[in-house]
């Protein structure tokens, strides 16, 4: 089970769905969402980080190829799943990135592993996003990492 695919359509469209789609029901228990406002597959699962990094060509190509090589399911970083993505109106391709366990490969690791494999081909990242929440550990761990910091502590952050 892919809980990316549980969760498709967010909250509200999951609560809809359940409704009316037999395909979207559980396999055990009642076709409802949690009280806490989510889906995670009957298991207390990880944090997904929806992350993804734009490139500097319009070329979808480059980034499937990008995807194909840091995917975990093609030999690629491990808790990765990832496509490219066409931006037609920026003109610029993405590759778009589910981390499902961002402690074990953490976003500077996809960044860096889409940022090598983009030189291979002629082409580097202009940006990256964030979609939806991220935990702040999440970015603690891409600070400390691009920072070089020495001696750094979650407790030196002063606001959230």
């Amino acid at each position: 089970m892919n809980l990316e695919n549980v969760r498709r359509g967010q909250y509200e469209g999951l609560r809809e769905e359940l409704k009316k789609n037999h395909d979207r029901q559980p396999d055990i228990g009642e076709p409802k969402t949690a009280s806490d406002g989510g889906s995670n597959g009957g298991r207390r699962s990880k944090f997904l980080v929806a992350y993804n990094v734009n490139l500097n060509t319009s070329d979808i190509s480059v980034a499937n190829k990008i995807a194909k090589a840091i995917r975990f399911s093609n030999g690629g970083l491990r808790y990765v799943k990832s496509m490219g993505v066409e931006l037609k109106e920026r003109n610029l391709a993405q590759v778009s990135i589910n981390l499902t366990d961002y402690e074990q490969t953490p976003m500077h690791r996809a960044y860096e592993m889409v940022k090598r494999e983009a030189e291979r081909h002629g082409a580097m990242p202009v940006g990256s996003e964030i979609v939806g929440l991220v935990p702040k550990k999440a970015i603690e761990m891409a600070a400390d990492y691009f920072l070089q910091l020495e001696n750094f502590s979650p407790a030196q952050v002063f606001e959230k």
